[in-house]
């Protein structure tokens, strides 16, 4: 766009020069030349890059050939616009383009030199044989291949940065993603069920709804881990994150805290009993999971639920009071949920001989 501008500058400039001295062949081409240009122009302001670089070379092209017929020839000041061209087609990254006006300037040169022992340009001062036409043939010559091989070397530049820039995007994302997620289960980590938690308080103040953070711990995992060893352990607890994954509504969340450990977010509840069915079904689901893992696997969880903003409207605090009431539950038997109650205050302090 800012090159089409720049043309259509000096084409316009250069038509009210003609208007005062320039013959009426030169004021009618620069004429149609400044609107295709300005058409170019148009075309690239509404991003159509492609066409408006077509038009704008082919509108030059075009323009200074019948310049250069109509005016001095090869000694022509217009002639002096064709290595930008081949500069400007080799920018645009089409280096078969460059190649096209190289070849069409040379047979324009040749054309020229023909004209010339014909008498075209007879009234102007002799040239020497061919010998101009021949230098300046070879100049372009050469001039348009040293540009090819800067547009080249240019293009593998932008394209190892280009390549180099992507990897570093690609790192970004692969740390971002580790730092907010748990490497065994591929779960949001404590980080990101933080960070959620703080959008879902924003509904929630929007909305008048409630929401709910939910601690499950996997009742007894220690005894799959010693009678099958941390890799199945792993295994199991691989599927149990996407047993619970699946279990959930869209809306919500669920991460892993570590260990056996798992934060489930409930977004957009209308009550407790809300709460309360989906604990109920998280239950089910794990012991589910852990029979179709191993017929023998004794499996079962235990889960706590704060209630925002009744229990607390902070995060850390809604997490300890969440950890009591899972604490309660497996104190009451296991396998089953338990609200947080304020009568479960005084425990909020070390966890250190919690069932497991």
């Amino acid at each position: 766009m800012h090159i089409a501008k720049i043309v259509l500058l000096a084409l316009l400039l250069t038509l009210a020069k003609a208007l005062f001295s320039g013959s009426t062949i030169t004021i009618a081409t620069l004429s149609v030349a400044v609107s295709l240009v300005a058409g170019a122009y148009w075309l690239a302001r509404r991003g159509a890059t492609h066409q408006a670089a077509a038009i704008l070379i082919g509108s030059l092209i075009a323009t200074l050939s019948l310049l250069v017929l109509s005016n001095g020839g090869i000694h022509d000041e217009a002639m002096l616009a064709f290595p930008a061209l081949l500069v400007f087609a080799a920018l645009v990254g089409n280096k078969w383009l460059m190649w096209a006006i190289t070849l069409w300037t040379l047979l324009f040169i040749a054309l020229l030199a023909w004209l010339h022992s014909r008498g075209w340009f007879a009234g102007l001062s002799a040239v020497r044989g061919y010998s101009a036409y021949f230098y300046t043939a070879i100049i372009l010559l050469v001039t348009a291949i040293s540009v090819g091989w800067l547009a080249s070397d240019l293009r593998n530049v932008l394209i190892t940065l280009n390549s180099e820039h992507q990897k570093l995007i690609d790192s970004q994302a692969e740390i971002s993603h580790m730092a907010h997620h748990d490497a065994l289960t591929g779960l949001p980590n404590r980080l990101l069920i933080q960070d959620r938690f703080q959008q879902v308080v924003a509904r929630s103040q929007r909305h008048n709804s409630k929401a709910a953070l939910m601690f499950l711990d996997l009742d007894n995992f220690k005894t799959v881990n010693d009678t099958h060893g941390h890799f199945t352990g792993d295994k199991l607890l691989k599927q149990i994150a996407d047993a619970l994954s699946e279990t959930l509504r869209a809306s919500d969340t669920v991460g892993r805290q570590g260990g056996d450990e798992f934060l489930v977010l409930l977004d957009e509840l209308r009550g407790d009993a809300d709460a309360a069915h989906i604990a109920e079904k998280l239950i089910a689901k794990v012991e589910q999971t852990g029979r179709e893992f191993d017929a023998s696997c004794q499996l079962s969880c235990s889960i706590g639920i704060a209630v925002y903003p009744l229990d607390a409207s902070d995060f850390e605090t809604l997490l300890k009071k969440a950890d009591v009431a899972m604490y309660a539950a497996k104190r009451g038997g296991r396998q089953h949920h338990r609200f947080y109650e304020p009568s479960m205050a005084s425990r909020i302090e070390s966890r250190h001989g919690k069932p497991r």
